[in-house]
């Protein structure tokens, strides 16, 4: 079943959508808390995970291998049960990153592996332990390239291959996206709160509804 995570560090709007029921986990990065005015610290993190009470993927900040190492000890002593660690595929040199992926996998460190742009990062990521998978739908489309068989065709080499990897598709920038994004099967969207709060409405749900209580008054008015 696919899932929703919510691409947020707004308390408020990670509360609101909690109480609707419709998110399964949070991801994170220095870029979404700056925007919120917030630091990059345990706090923070040990504040949305009381509110999300599931996986919440945190973003390693620096490419030399032990900080990173360091780094990601560190984040998963925050909460052992709920925070992930997102490691870049390939770091700014363009050096794949699967060997600390597999290094923390080995240590029981769950990972977020982002960054992925197509099926053989994403396949690479799977065999070197990640926990989850992250394709980036709007800069693969960016490139130029139709991001449904993309995924479509990740799906269905997962599942031949019996990869136990959840793959997420990241990077949906409207309702669209999240509409067709839906359709490929992939296991977690995630998809900011703005987004996601406008693929719940539809104006013939509230015209309906409103039909339906002018025909109930209606008739409770002949009474």
């Amino acid at each position: 079943m696919t899932v929703y995570f919510a691409d947020t560090a707004n308390l408020e709007l990670l509360k609101h959508l909690k109480s609707l029921g419709i998110i399964a986990g949070c991801t994170t990065n220095p870029g979404i808390m700056a925007k919120e005015g917030r630091p990059y610290s345990k706090k923070t993190i040990e504040e949305i995970v009381q509110v999300v009470k599931a996986s919440v993927s945190v973003e390693l900040t620096s490419e030399d291998h032990e900080e990173m190492l360091r780094q990601a000890k560190e984040y998963h002593s925050w909460n052992k049960e709920h925070v992930v660690v997102k490691v870049p595929f390939q770091n700014t040199k363009g050096e794949a990153q699967t060997g600390l992926v597999a290094k923390l996998a080995q240590e029981g460190i769950r990972t977020n592996v982002t960054c992925c742009m197509n099926l053989n990062q994403m396949f690479a990521a799977a065999q070197s332990g990640a926990t989850y998978a992250s394709i980036f739908w709007g800069r693969v489309s960016d490139q130029g390239y139709d991001p449904v068989p993309v995924v479509n065709d990740i799906m269905e080499c997962f599942r031949k291959s019996e990869v136990k990897t959840k793959v997420i598709v990241g990077s949906l920038r409207q309702v669209y996206d999240v509409t067709l994004a839906l359709r490929t099967g992939a296991d977690i969207l995630t998809v900011t709160p703005n987004v996601l709060m406008k693929t719940l409405h539809h104006s013939r749900s509230v015209e309906t509804q409103r039909e339906f209580l002018d025909a109930y008054r209606k008739i409770t008015d002949k009474h």
